[in-house]
C-alpha cells in the first residue's frame, strides 16, 4: 500500500518501536542504515594521499545554509572524508575556510571546487559573482560549475551512488545527520509525496551530496595504477623485468 521505503518506515516505527527507522518519506535514510551495518561509515574511512585528488560539492547561499562535501574517488566507490557547513558566511570567508581545511590534506590533494550553477549570479550587494572570487582564490583549474540538471536527477543520482560511498563518521556527522532527515513531504489527504525533497534545514545537505552524486557519476573512475614489478638490482641499478626481458638475447637452435 505504501511502497518499500515508506512501508518499511512506518512497519518498524509503528510495530518494531524502532527509533532508528528512516522517517517518514526519507530519501537516503534507509540506505546510510545499511550502509553504517556494512561499515561503510566510521572514523576509518581517511583520505589516502596516494590516491584521487578531493572534489568538493557544494550547495551555497549568502543568508541561507552552505554544505562542503569532500570527495576522494577510489576503485569500486567515493570516500567522503570531510565536510563542512555554516550559516551566513559570504564567498570570501568560505574560500579562507577551504583553503585552511584542504591544507591539512596536503599540497596535492585539491583537486576541483564544484559550484551550482546559479553561483554565476550577481546582486546590487555583491559586485561578484561567486564564481569568481572562488577563481581568484584557488584558480580556475581548480573551480568548475555542476552542469544544471532536474532535482529530480540529482535525487536520483544519489540513490544510486549512495551504496557505493564511506563516510568518515566524525568529520561528516553533522552532514550524515542532515542526510537521514532529507524528505519527502507526505499528503495524508492525498496519500503522495512531494515533487520536491523539503526545504528545511536537511535540504542543504541533501543537495550538496546530490550535486556531489551527479559529479562523480560524470567523471572518469580511477585508473588501477598498480606499480611495475621489479627484478633484482646491484647497487643503483633499477631495471624492470621488462626491460630485461627486452634487452636478453633471442636463442636460436641449430642443427649440428
Amino acid at each position: 500500500d505504501f511502497g518499500e521505503d515508506y512501508g518499511r518506515s512506518k512497519f518498524e516505527q509503528e510495530y518494531l518501536c524502532s527509533f532508528d527507522a528512516a522517517n517518514l518519506g526519507a530519501i537516503l535514510a534507509r540506505q546510510i542504515g545499511i550502509n553504517e551495518k556494512k561499515g561503510l561509515i566510521g572514523d576509518h574511512v581517511e583520505y589516502d594521499p596516494l590516491g584521487a585528488q578531493l572534489q568538493i560539492s557544494a550547495d551555497i547561499g549568502h543568508s541561507d545554509s552552505s554544505t562542503w562535501w569532500f570527495w576522494q574517488p577510489c576503485l569500486g566507490g567515493y570516500r567522503i572524508v570531510d565536510y563542512d557547513g555554516g550559516f551566513g558566511i559570504d564567498a570570501e570567508e568560505w574560500c579562507i575556510r577551504l583553503q585552511s581545511r584542504i591544507a591539512k590534506y596536503g599540497a596535492n590533494a585539491h583537486g576541483t571546487i564544484w559550484l551550482p550553477h546559479d553561483a554565476r549570479a550577481k546582486t546590487f550587494a555583491a559586485k561578484r559573482s561567486a564564481v569568481e572570487i572562488f577563481v581568484e582564490h584557488f584558480g580556475s583549474d581548480h573551480v568548475s560549475i555542476t552542469p544544471n540538471s532536474r532535482i529530480a536527477d540529482r535525487v536520483n543520482a544519489a540513490r544510486v551512488l549512495i551504496n557505493r560511498v564511506e563516510f568518515h563518521e566524525s568529520n561528516c556527522h553533522q552532514g550524515l545527520e542532515g542526510l537521514r532527515a532529507w524528505s519527502y513531504k507526505y499528503n495524508d489527504e492525498t496519500k503522495i509525496f512531494s515533487s520536491e525533497p523539503v526545504h528545511d534545514w536537511a535540504s542543504h545537505d541533501g543537495d550538496g551530496f546530490s550535486y556531489g552524486c551527479l559529479i562523480m557519476s560524470q567523471l572518469s573512475p580511477p585508473v588501477d595504477d598498480t606499480r611495475t614489478i621489479r627484478g633484482l638490482t646491484v647497487g643503483n641499478n633499477k631495471v624492470t623485468l621488462e626491460e630485461l626481458f627486452a634487452d636478453s638475447k633471442v636463442q636460436k637452435r641449430t642443427r649440428i
